[in-house]
């Protein structure tokens, strides 16, 4: 493994860490999304702006700029999947109507 493997490596894991760590203290309040979640969340965004460093080195800043809408346009089906499977968007819509 070359060490440029290795500093991809020890970024990704430092990324995993710091999300678990605040993953953990959701966990710790009771709230959803917790050390799973978040720690998986910040291994996503790591790989993805790795992945887009990487290919915008090559081809300027536009790789960078694509790979970080997939990762927005991602983030919000998350954020719709997690509301639905909640149930939090029903009570909202409920009360704008009422």
């Amino acid at each position: 493994m070359t060490p440029d493997i290795w500093t991809h490596a020890l970024r990704l894991f430092a990324a995993t860490a710091i999300g678990c760590v605040l993953g953990l203290t959701r966990d710790v309040a009771g709230k959803p999304a917790g050390m799973r979640t978040m720690g998986l969340v910040a291994l996503g965004a790591a790989l993805i702006t790795l992945c887009g460093l990487d290919a915008s080195a090559g081809f300027g800043d536009d790789a960078l700029a694509a790979a970080l809408g997939v990762a927005c346009g991602l983030g919000g089906w998350a954020v719709g999947a997690l509301e639905k499977r909640s149930g939090q968007r029903a009570q909202n819509d409920q009360e704008i109507g009422s």
